[in-house]
């Protein structure tokens, strides 16, 4: 692509495309105090972006996540799906009351139930 013009609107023309074509994606797990801090540091994060939080999966999204990753590994996965899916839901349950009885957060993503 070649720009016509001084250099200052070949700049501009450059700039131009750059917004009309550039995405990015950044993914950051609120856990911990780094996010915090990275919010602090560059508010643009917040005030310039789409934000998407993603809720928690559902017992039929677990057990089918699980069922998916362990097929063809064992002879009889039933057993550890199901296991899979308590311990998981157990897990977000304890934080819920850790939530309340010590006022602080323990996230449980997806990523750890993967």
């Amino acid at each position: 692509m070649k720009f016509q013009g001084t250099p200052l609107e070949k700049y501009q023309q450059l700039v131009k495309q750059c917004k009309k074509n550039m995405h990015l994606v950044v993914c950051m797990s609120p856990i911990g105090g780094q996010f915090r801090k990275r919010l602090r540091l560059f508010p643009s994060l917040v005030n310039c972006t789409s934000i998407d939080w993603f809720a928690s999966w559902s017992e039929e999204a677990l057990t089918e996540t699980a069922i998916s990753v362990l097929t063809g590994k064992m002879e009889s996965i039933r057993a550890v799906v199901d296991c899979c899916v308590k311990m998981h839901q157990d897990v977000i349950g304890l934080t819920t009351k850790y939530r309340i009885e010590h006022r602080k957060y323990c996230y449980v993503t997806p990523t750890n139930y993967l």
